[in-house]
This record gives structure tokens, C-alpha cells and sequence, in this order.
């Protein structure tokens, strides 16, 4: 039986791509204070630009804009959503009359009045933020996707080259537009509004009535989103960031010959202006900003820089080795991880061109295998790392010198010989060997993981994936292939049940379980026979994990389901939609990797190791304590974000006080608590 902390939702929290993965969608900017809002209910805010911090929206539909409202924030999104915010933290629904499914795809405030607007001609405005009433009696029925206010009026956008202006933001005309195609974002400063659209098109007016096509930019990709600072414009989408300085031409700052440091070609969808910079937002947290000097020579150029250099590259599989996850993908990307928290990305000895598909091994050795039967080795060699420190005490400085072993599995990697030219994908090691698996049925074995025997099992298809069980080993792969060996050497044929490619198999606990495509989900207790489950999902499910007494399954389009008893089946809400193919474990937190470098973490079972308490200190009243007062100081450890209960007690029977905690992201705590008069106890204990 699960303790009920155990079977609570697990929160799961951005490892990597930095800041996060979610697409942003808009960006807003007041006071030192900036917001951005993006899928699953992402709303972040920072006061730098590079740490942001998601603040808990109430809701997991897409976020699409987000605006200010003197000091109310504002963000509405899919399905009628309409969130309000005084501090930027604590954000709450607001009231819409009447309801609707249509999404509101953007927001602006004037003093006096907010409006939102979005599918079927949805136009809603409110007096103060939080209770909004519909437009009714309107002309159009246009889908409108983006809002803006300025000059006195608001000004809406939308399919086929719409335009409507209000005042009052109830009252709406129709507008004369130079173009036809779909219009995507309004924005308005430097006493214009700008509008982007499909096709590169870009439109401008001085007051929202009258409208004329910009200068031609050039592009034909969509422009996703506008800004405007004194004397120049600035539009961005699909691998396009145009600055335009009139009278100059616009000119796209992807290419290094137009900046000095340009913007990365990426995708677009956020842009603002304030006051000192441009600051544009993407797909996957992309962030990019612009800067300008006065040296010489370089004060006509307009900088870009990247808020992070986190690869974007997908990943296709992840595992945990003793203290440190590997996770591996295209472009051939290695990423290690001690906590699951911080990544870093390693170097590997092959051409970017190369896929790796999978990692596994034993504790000692790390094997990544990919596309054209690329094998990489990685050994958990140990070498000595010196830390030099410079102390200064008593007016003297000393030197002092640290010098600790660390481990270079994951770090370095050696490509051994090509077996085979297939695509390779599944690893095991059962103890005594190593078995590889991949395209046309190829099995590759070795006792020493270097070197390797090459066999084939007929008709078997790709295998994608293989474990050890029983002393021997299961692989699966398409057409609903299942087949099983003592050795690795023979390999005997199993019923699944199904035609669904078997993407991976997995032993939980003294079972398997094999999961594919459209939700497919198979259990066996011994290898021979198969059973099918209803995993609730279509979608091609990828991984499973088994974390305490519940097993984990990752999917496509952010498919994340869990079990207790392999037979009943929940879904779990995670903050992407991305595909997810891997999972891993160290026995408390649970690491998801996916699609455009996408890693996720979460604390799956927080009864699965106990924090322990890493440091102690009696600290007499006069030498720190407060006020006089004795002080005992503890130091926790554990796994990062692991939340769990202090006790203390001045007799082992009766434990009278209590504090909830949770580790850091380092893993770490601290405490101190007024000392007993006479003797204390101190214990943690798992937090409800």
C-alpha cells in the first residue's frame, strides 16, 4: 500500500533547455518587471532576463497574451482563459461573461479599459481586469489574433488581412487593409502601430484608421511579432529577425553579414521593446536580446546576444549511471547530470551528423550507440581534480590546495570499430555481457564492451530496444516483434499480440513491460507470455520507469501515465507537449528527456530515500545564537526539491515540534532551531 505522499502528483520543474522549454508566446514589460507566457499554462517572470521563475497559473491550457494594466498583469489564453495578477506572483481567474471555448489569442490596456480578442470575432473588455463581458452585435466574425492600443485606439488583427479599430474597445470598424494575407501580432509605439502577417507582409499606421504596407522585407516567412523603439521597427518569425531603421531597408540580423553577432535562425513569436533593448522570445525558451556601444566603429551595429547556450538538440534516450544520468540524442549530443538538475553538454569523438539513439551499460561502463553503427565507450575511470583557493587570515594569504577524485564516465569517450553499418539502438548488460540491437534484426554481443560479435535475427525488423531478465534477454521492435534468448545468441520468438512497433521494454520490479506505438502496453511476468493493457493513451508511448512501488510510462505529445499494479492506468499532467522518449531514475526524483533537448524532473517518490542530516552544530548564546540564545544548527541532505519534515524532542518518546522543508536545488537545507535547556533530539521524517 502507498503512503499518500507517495501517490500524490509529482511537480515536475525545467532542467534543461534553459530557461525552459515551453514555446513563449508573448512578452509584456513594466517597471523593471518582465513577463512572458507561453503552452501549459507557463507564466514567468524576471526581473534580469536570465533567471525566471513560473508562477503557478491554476491551469495547463496555452497561454497566448499577456499584457499590463497599469499594475495589474493580465493573460488570457486557450478556451477563455483570463488570468489577473497584482504582484506577478499569485495569479488568479477571472470572471468572463458569457463563457467560452474560443481562445483569446491576445490582450492590451489602455488606462481605463483591457480587451481581449481571439477566435469567431471573440472581443472581450473589462474595467479592471478581473470580470469581463463579451462584445456582442459586431459585424465580422473573424478569428482575430492579436490587439493593441495606442493613439487613442484599439486596433485588432486578424485572419485574411483583418483590421478593426475601437476607441472604446466596444465599438469596432472595419478597416481598409493593403493586404490579404493572415495577420498574426499589433504592436504600437514610437507613435505607430506595426502589424506582422504571413508571407513577410508588414503593415504601419500613425493613428489605426489609415493603413500602408511597409517597405518590402525581404522574407517570406511569417512574422510572428512586432516592436518599436524611437526611429526603428523590429518584426521576427519563422527564422527571421528584421530590424528596419528608416529610411534604410529592413534587414534580417540572422545573417552575420547584416550583424556582427547575429540572432540565431530560430523561431519567433514574442517581441518587446524597454526602453533599452529588444528582447525576443521563441520556441523551446529561446531568448535573444540586443545590444548597442559607443566605441568606435561599432556604434552603427546592433548586437544580438543569447540568454543561454543550452543545445536544443533532440534527445532520444537517458539513463542513470551510479550518481550521474547520461542522456543522448541528435546532432550527436551527450548530456551529463549529477542531480538531474544542471546539465552539461560532453563532447563526442564522431560528426554532427551522427544520431545517438541510445545509452546503457553496466555501472562501469557507458555505451551510446546510434546511426551507422556508431558505438561509443565511455569508462568510469578515475583522475585526480585540484581546486586551488587563495585564503586570506591575519593579514596573511595562504594557498590552499584541494585535490579530490572524480570520475570520467560520460566525460570521455572513445569510438570503438563499426560492426555493422545498421542503426543501433538498444543496450543491455545482464552481468556477465552486453547485447546491442538495431536495424534489419542486427544483435551485436561482447563480454568486455569493446569487443564486439555481429548475428542477425531473420525477419526481425528493427529492434529498438532490448533488456536483461532472467539471466537472459527480451528485444522488441516493429511490426509488434518480441523475441527472447538465454544468451544473446539465440533468440526465439514471441506472440505480442499486436501488429504496434514495441519502441521499449523494460523490467519493473521482476516484471516486463514492453510500450509503442498508439499506447500500446504489454506486461510479462516471465518473458513468454504477453498481456495487453489499457494504457489510456493513443499515443506512441516510449519508456518506462519503475520509481518505489509506481511505474512510469513517457509518451508523445508530453504523454506521461503511471501504475501502481501494471493493470490500472492514470495520466499525469506534465508543463510540455513536446514528445517525451526516455526515462531514468536514481530511486526518488524521475527525469523525462524529449524533443528539442527537452529534460524534466520530478520528485516521484519522496519515501524512497530519507534526507539525512549532512551537519551539526551546538551554537552557545553570545557566539551567534539569537538574542542570546542557544542555537542548534543542522544541515540536510538529500535529492534537490525533496520536501520532508523536521522534528525535535527533549524526550525520544514524544517528538513536539515540527517543521516542513525542502532541499534546494543543490540538495541541500539548513536549520537552526532554539537548543533545549538540557538535552534535544533531532530527526526528519517523510513530509505529508
Amino acid at each position: 500500500m502507498l503512503s499518500a505522499r507517495a501517490q500524490g502528483v509529482p511537480e515536475w520543474r525545467w532542467s534543461h533547455p534553459l530557461p525552459h522549454g515551453n514555446n513563449v508566446a508573448d512578452l509584456a514589460f513594466r517597471g523593471g518587471l518582465y513577463a512572458h507566457v507561453t503552452d501549459h499554462g507557463g507564466i514567468y517572470t524576471s526581473t534580469n532576463r536570465l533567471v525566471w521563475d513560473r508562477r503557478a497559473s491554476g491551469t495547463l491550457t496555452d497561454l497566448r497574451g499577456v499584457a499590463w494594466f497599469g499594475s495589474r498583469l493580465l493573460v488570457t489564453g486557450e478556451a477563455g482563459t483570463v488570468l489577473w495578477s497584482d504582484d506577478g506572483v499569485r495569479f488568479q481567474a477571472g470572471a468572463i461573461t458569457a463563457k467560452t471555448t474560443d481562445w483569446l489569442e491576445g490582450v492590451a490596456a489602455s488606462a481605463t479599459r483591457a480587451v481581449a480578442v481571439g477566435d469567431n470575432a471573440a472581443i472581450y473588455t473589462s474595467s479592471d481586469g478581473k470580470s469581463w463581458t463579451r462584445v456582442s452585435g459586431l459585424s465580422f466574425t473573424t478569428f482575430l489574433s492579436g490587439v493593441a492600443y495606442g493613439a487613442g485606439q484599439f486596433v485588432a488583427v486578424g485572419d485574411a488581412g483583418f483590421i478593426a479599430s475601437s476607441s472604446n474597445g466596444t465599438s469596432w470598424t472595419r478597416r481598409t487593409s493593403p493586404s490579404a494575407v493572415d495577420l498574426f501580432r499589433v504592436a504600437f509605439g514610437d507613435n505607430r502601430f506595426l502589424v506582422t502577417g504571413r508571407n513577410g507582409v508588414v503593415l504601419t499606421s500613425s493613428n489605426g484608421t489609415s493603413w500602408s504596407a511597409d517597405t518590402a522585407t525581404g522574407v517570406t516567412n511569417s512574422l510572428l511579432a512586432a516592436a518599436l523603439a524611437p526611429g526603428e521597427r523590429l518584426a521576427v518569425g519563422e527564422s527571421a529577425c528584421l530590424l528596419r531603421i528608416p529610411p534604410l531597408a529592413w534587414q534580417n540580423h540572422t545573417s552575420s553579414i547584416v550583424s556582427p553577432s547575429p540572432v540565431p535562425a530560430w523561431t519567433y513569436a514574442a517581441a518587446l521593446w524597454d526602453g533599452n533593448r529588444y528582447l525576443v522570445g521563441g520556441r523551446t525558451g529561446v531568448f535573444v536580446e540586443s545590444f548597442r556601444t559607443n566605441l568606435g566603429g561599432l556604434a552603427a551595429q546592433t548586437f544580438w546576444f543569447r540568454n543561454d547556450d543550452s543545445p536544443r538538440n533532440g534527445l532520444w534516450d537517458v539513463a542513470r549511471f551510479e550518481d550521474t544520468y547520461l542522456a543522448v540524442g541528435d546532432v550527436a549530443t551527450i548530456l551529463s547530470s549529477a542531480r538531474g538538475v544542471g546539465w552539461n553538454e560532453e563532447g563526442a569523438p564522431v560528426p554532427s551528423d551522427v544520431i545517438l539513439y541510445g545509452i546503457g551499460g553496466s555501472p562501469s561502463v557507458a555505451l551510446s550507440v546510434g546511426s551507422s553503427g556508431t558505438i561509443l565507450r565511455s569508462v568510469a575511470t578515475l583522475t585526480n581534480h585540484v581546486t586551488t583557493n587563495l585564503v586570506v587570515y591575519a593579514g596573511s594569504t595562504n594557498v590552499v590546495l584541494t585535490t579530490h577524485s572524480v570520475s570520467l564516465l560520460g566525460v570521455v569517450w572513445d569510438l570503438l570499430p563499426a560492426v555493422t553499418t545498421n542503426t543501433l539502438q538498444g543496450i543491455a548488460w545482464n552481468g556477465a555481457r552486453y547485447v546491442v540491437v538495431g536495424g534489419g534484426g542486427t544483435v551485436l554481443t561482447s563480454t568486455n564492451s569493446m569487443d564486439w560479435s555481429k548475428s542477425t535475427i531473420a525477419g526481425a525488423g528493427f529492434l529498438s530496444s532490448v533488456v536483461p531478465f532472467g539471466g537472459g534477454f527480451v528485444a522488441t521492435g516493429t511490426g509488434g516483434a518480441i523475441y527472447q534468448s538465454a544468451n544473446g545468441a539465440s533468440w526465439t520468438k514471441r506472440s505480442s499480440g499486436t501488429t504496434n512497433w514495441i519502441y521499449r521494454v523494460r523490467d519493473v520490479g521482476g516484471s516486463l513491460i514492453a510500450v509503442g506505438q498508439n499506447g500500446a502496453l504489454l506486461v510479462s511476468s516471465d518473458g513468454v507470455v504477453w498481456n495487453a493493457r489499457s494504457s489510456g493513451s493513443t499515443a506512441w508511448l516510449t519508456d518506462a520507469s519503475l520509481v518505489g512501488r509506481q511505474v512510469f510510462v513517457s509518451g508523445t505529445q508530453g504523454t506521461c501515465v503511471r501504475s501502481t499494479n501494471l493493470v490500472d492506468w492514470s495520466a499525469l499532467s506534465l508543463p510540455t507537449g513536446k514528445a517525451l522518449y526516455g526515462l531514468a531514475s536514481d530511486g526518488v526524483q524521475l527525469v523525462a528527456v524529449g524533443a528539442e533537448g527537452v529534460v524534466l524532473r520530478a520528485i516521484a517518490d519522496p519515501d524512497g530515500a530519507p534526507v539525512g542530516m549532512a551537519g551539526y552544530a551546538h551554537v552557545e548564546g553570545g557566539q551567534g545564537g539569537s538574542g542570546g540564545v542557544a542555537v542548534d544548527a543542522m544541515v540536510f541532505s538529500g535529492t534537490p526539491e525533496q520536501r520532508f519534515r523536521w522534528q525535535g524532542a527533549t524526550d525520544l518518546g514524544i517528538w513536539s515540534s515540527e517543521i516542513d522543508l525542502e532541499l534546494d536545488a543543490n540538495g541541500a537545507a539548513t536549520l537552526g532551531t532554539p537548543a533545549p535547556p538540557t538535552r534535544g533530539f533531532h530527526r526528519t521524517a517523510t513530509r505529508p
